[in-house]
């Protein structure tokens, strides 16, 4: 499939934020998260987490209408 240079951009996008996230959700695992990290900066990293979830669920919803409308 061929893609517009937007919607490539889009894709990179995602595809960095997912990695992005996996090294997140990779720290949550460790120790340094578990013991080192303060109750406050954890929860907002958690938070985090999940707002990062969400628009990566947008951004494939936005690629799935690139693939539609070709």
């Amino acid at each position: 499939m061929n893609y517009q240079p937007h919607e490539l951009r889009v894709i990179k996008e995602q595809i960095d934020l997912d990695i992005k996230l996996l090294a997140l959700d990779a720290f949550f695992l460790t120790g340094m998260f578990k013991e080192n990290t303060p109750a406050r900066e954890r929860s907002l990293l958690l938070r985090q987490a999940d707002i990062m979830c969400v628009y990566s669920a947008l951004l494939g919803e936005r690629i799935n209408l690139f693939k539609c409308a070709a």
